[in-house]
């Protein structure tokens, strides 16, 4: 399903939009203001300044978005105390956390929520590498992630809450959330938070496909690329891992077709999965919207 179709589906306080073909993002100067260009985390921005329907904007400096945070340099560190990070919510699975784990927790005493979904998308995940050893070619990579997609919304709803819930609380702000690449799973779970805050269906694709933007995912495509040359036993063609650790405004198309499709409407999806029902989402916006 197309964009136009799926966002003209979304309830009225949700928006309604011509479609937009946008298949890869030029990040803008306002982009640039988000992006904190960390050396061990190329996909960490803020999610702030971005318009509501309703005229608000969004707080810079309360939610940010990343990739990995296992690689993180000195200089990150230092740049980033500044910003007074409370929680990081980490949406990778045991087996990842184990192998690759944030650096800064102990550290700088930042309290870490776990919303582990690694039955539902990471089995997938490598069961998906697997398959593509045998067909390893782009299209088959683009069919093995549309099925990523579609059990997208299953694999949040009944946890999703879990992180509004500590937003709510106070006592997760500032906040980071990521994953290992910080597209997928991030990208799902930051589309939801900004259809809560009613932010244009437009910009919210837009805060997703920036994690296709020239120059992002350089440190998940070296581990990537070992990861798959150890299961293929030869190393990915470039448009093979291109397709892997990009992103393509369809696979949002699917991720939102189901939301539709198995919960009616986004906002349903929202109070089933997030336990955000209009006041919560009231309270959600006071917290993050000026």
């Amino acid at each position: 399903m197309l964009r136009g179709a799926i966002v003209g589906r979304l309830p009225n306080s949700l928006h309604t939009h011509s479609s937009l073909n946008v298949k890869s993002v030029e990040p803008t100067e306002t982009d640039a203001a988000r992006d904190l260009c960390l050396e061990g985390a190329d996909n960490f921005r803020d999610l702030g300044g971005y318009k509501t329907l309703d005229g608000g904007t969004v707080r810079q400096g309360r939610i940010y978005r990343s990739n990995t945070l296992h690689d993180l340099s000195e200089a990150d560190f230092v740049y980033f105390k500044q910003f007074g990070i409370s929680l990081i919510c980490d949406l990778r699975g045991p087996v990842e956390r184990k192998e690759y784990p944030n650096l800064w927790r102990e550290n700088h005493g930042i309290a870490e929520l776990h919303i582990d979904t690694s039955a539902e998308l990471m089995n997938a995940n490598m069961g998906m590498l697997h398959q593509l050893r045998g067909n390893p070619t782009p299209e088959r990579a683009t069919e093995l992630l549309n099925d990523i997609y579609r059990r997208m919304p299953g694999a949040f709803s009944g946890r999703l809450h879990v992180l509004v819930d500590r937003l709510l609380a106070g006592t997760g702000l500032p906040a980071v959330i990521h994953c290992s690449a910080g597209k997928d799973r991030t990208g799902f779970v930051c589309a939801m938070l900004l259809f809560a805050l009613d932010i244009p269906a437009e910009t919210i694709y837009r805060d997703y496909m920036l994690s296709g933007a020239p120059g992002r995912n350089k440190v998940i495509r070296g581990s990537a690329t070992a990861l798959m040359t150890e299961i293929f036993g030869f190393p990915p063609e470039p448009e093979v891992l291109d397709v892997l650790i990009g992103v393509q405004e369809e696979y949002l198309d699917i991720a939102l077709d189901t939301v539709n499709s198995q919960y009616g409407s986004i906002q349903a999806y929202l109070e089933r999965a997030g336990g955000l029902d209009a006041h919560k989402r009231r309270r959600l916006k006071q917290l993050l919207v000026e």
